[in-house]
């Protein structure tokens, strides 16, 4: 992301976060805040990630995968 940052707008701001949060407190304000969670998994079977993020309100970028494909529903605005 921090590669391809150069090449977005001015007006288009960029930020990545990775945390690995002691306390379930701080990782559930992490979520609320956000605006969306990336979740780039090949294999997961159940993925509990995506489902705290849309509990909080925020949107969940994932690959159609096990549970991912369970959970999220695709959104296409032409479709």
């Amino acid at each position: 992301m921090r590669t391809h940052s150069g090449i977005l707008p001015a007006d288009i701001r960029a930020g990545l976060l990775t945390c690995r949060c002691s306390t379930t407190k701080r990782a559930r304000r992490l979520y609320a805040g956000a605006e969306m969670a990336l979740v780039p998994s090949k294999f997961e079977p159940c993925g509990l990630t995506q489902m705290i993020a849309m509990r909080y309100g925020t949107a969940p970028v994932v690959r159609e995968t096990g549970g991912l494909r369970d959970s999220v529903v695709p959104y296409n605005k032409y479709t």
